[in-house]
């Protein structure tokens, strides 16, 4: 016969196993079950996300952005610019260049959710590569271009070097200079066509890749690439794409001050296709207005 308290102890031991076995499946399945609570209130949360449709625009367009949020009842966009809408799509357009932080925050029942966007806006495209500006096109005859700019306060000076003359327009308040070069006149024809058109300030156009006066030539390169070099003996230094038809000017040679590699004037001409650099550098040497002016700031 077996010895009754070994018994008893033998059922108490079990019963302990069973006691913290349902213990431990009980917590098991609380666990389980709050996970799963988790895990449909997470699939439940608002999620904000949108799209747009330019991230790269210009002044005055307009910018549909689309609301791809969900789980959500209501929106604010903001901007950037101090702007806001409460629409479930949106559309903005800026007045002013730069770049531009827009946020959406999409709104559930009891939770919030928020994503960012970067837009940069370029100022107005008024400067072509190899074909003029806004106001004068490469294409325009001197005839045109005078009654175009009738009554506007202008410089003209005329200089040659044996080979080419050069008759330089500098229209003050506007900041464009049209430079015109031929091999024998001393006179501007009325049907010539200008070899040059110039932007300095305060003229404060853009060029088709978003490059105005004032900014780095870093951004510059980073920008156009990598261009050819002259140094004036102004000792100012010239930045050219010949293959495009621009060209960059910086106050001094190569330096670590960034404020003197910042972009004074910019330059259109016809492309290297129709022209060779040769005859460019020799018409460069004979630009005494952009000395005359740009040597007084």
């Amino acid at each position: 016969m077996k010895n009754l308290s070994t018994i008893k102890n033998k059922r108490w031991f079990v019963s302990g196993i069973k006691r913290q076995g349902i213990k431990r499946l009980l917590l098991c399945l609380t666990g389980c079950t709050g996970l799963l609570l988790f895990n449909q209130c997470t699939k439940n949360d608002p999620k904000a996300n949108f799209s747009a449709s330019s991230y790269k625009s210009v002044v005055g367009d307009t910018i549909i952005f689309t609301n791809l949020s969900s789980n959500a009842t209501s929106y604010i966009w903001l901007f950037g610019d101090n702007s806001s809408s409460q629409s479930f799509n949106a559309k903005h357009a800026y007045t002013l260049a730069g770049n531009y932080t827009v946020q959406l925050y999409s709104l559930g029942t009891n939770l919030s959710s928020f994503t960012t966007k970067t837009i940069t806006i370029q100022g107005t495209i008024t400067i072509t590569e190899g074909q003029g500006i806004k106001e004068v096109s490469l294409s325009d005859i001197w005839y045109t271009i005078k009654q175009n700019f009738t009554g506007q306060d202008s410089v003209m000076r005329s200089d040659t070097s044996g080979q080419f003359w050069d008759h330089t327009v500098y229209y003050v308040k506007s900041g464009i200079i049209v430079s015109f070069f031929n091999s024998s006149a001393s006179v501007i024809d009325s049907s010539e066509k200008p070899d040059e058109i110039s932007v300095i300030p305060p003229y404060s156009g853009y060029t088709t890749k978003g490059i105005t006066i004032g900014d780095n030539i870093k951004t510059v390169l980073t920008t156009y690439g990598t261009p050819g070099t002259y140094i004036d003996p102004s000792r100012d230094t010239l930045y050219y794409y010949d293959n495009l038809g621009v060209q960059f000017w910086t106050p001094g040679t190569a330096t670590a001050d960034a404020k003197i590699s910042d972009v004074f004037e910019i330059d259109v001409y016809l492309p290297a296709s129709s022209q060779s650099r040769a005859a460019r550098i020799e018409k460069l040497k004979m630009q005494p207005l952009r000395y005359l002016i740009l040597r007084k700031n």
